[in-house]
């Protein structure tokens, strides 16, 4: 009936187009990064003529997709020549996912977390700096993470005998947000590529829907959403000096922190709620396949 194709990768959508021409029907694409930017902003290509190359296929797909989901408004002006086709469906979360506010208020430190990829993207080197200079202070860092560079940052913590900072396996998404829920403020970071001003990296919906302020080094549209929902706060300058700063703002001062934590779960409820959402890509789907009957 349909084609539904998610990238990155790219070369996962030319599969798709073949299965479009073959089926005689149409091809939703959903945009979850977008590429080659993603892979020139961690560094992995340089070279102009690969880029050039990878751009054209992007385009190309684009071309060949009859509508296309982004999960980043950012992304909007990357595609503006795909504009008709375009529908916007946020990173969500799902209601029964959502914490319970009793839980939130039993604890006795104040927790920082760290949750999802320590990779290429992350800058690593601001984290460690971050939890050396926070070492004297009754703060403990959590580490929900995996990635090239996890290992990186295990050896500096025990190097260093950074006591505070925990680090966690992987586990089960539930289990995931339920520790999360048990902390006071998430962190993201991104490294300084322009790159990665147009995404809304998943672990920031994560963080909100746990109610969780985030104190991150971030720009372009991540930033502007945080600041604008006053559910965290932002590195101006991204250094981990900044960052420190900003962490203890909310460790000094909790009812600033209580004050984000509801602004988080309004801003979830309001705009970010899979439940909603969902509804909005049934109607897509809907509408696309309408499209394919009546050719």
């Amino acid at each position: 009936d349909l084609i539904y194709v998610t990238t990155p990768p790219i070369f996962v959508a030319f599969a798709g187009i073949i299965a479009k021409f073959r089926y005689k029907t149409k091809m939703i694409l959903d945009i979850r990064d977008l590429w080659p930017d993603s892979l020139k902003g961690v560094g992995i290509f340089k070279n102009p003529m690969i880029i050039g190359f990878f751009k054209l296929a992007e385009k190309f797909v684009y071309s060949k997709s009859d509508h296309i989901i982004i999960n980043s408004q950012g992304f909007q002006k990357h595609l503006q020549e795909q504009e008709a086709k375009l529908t916007f469906i946020p990173n969500s979360a799902r209601r029964e996912e959502l914490p319970e506010i009793s839980v939130k208020n039993t604890r006795k430190e104040f927790k920082v977390v760290f949750a999802g990829n320590l990779g290429l993207a992350q800058d690593v080197h601001v984290f460690r700096d971050i939890v050396t200079s926070l070492k004297d202070y009754h703060i403990r860092f959590m580490i929900l993470g995996y990635g090239v560079n996890k290992k990186e940052l295990e050896r500096y913590i025990i190097e260093k005998e950074l006591k505070h900072v925990e680090f966690i396996d992987p586990v089960s998404r539930k289990e995931c947000l339920k520790m999360m829920a048990n902390c006071d403020i998430g962190i993201a970071t991104l490294n300084r590529s322009v790159i990665f001003e147009t995404v809304l990296p998943g672990r920031i919906i994560d963080y909100l829907s746990c109610q969780l302020p985030v104190v991150a080094s971030l720009s372009g549209y991540s930033k502007n959403l945080i600041e604008q929902e006053n559910v965290g706060l932002v590195a101006k300058t991204k250094t981990s000096e900044e960052m420190v700063s900003l962490i203890l703002r909310l460790y000094h001062h909790p009812e600033l922190v209580q004050e984000m934590k509801t602004n988080c779960e309004n801003f979830i409820e309001k705009n970010f709620l899979w439940d909603n959402n969902i509804m909005i890509l049934d109607n897509v789907i809907k509408n696309t396949i309408k499209k394919v009957n009546e050719a």
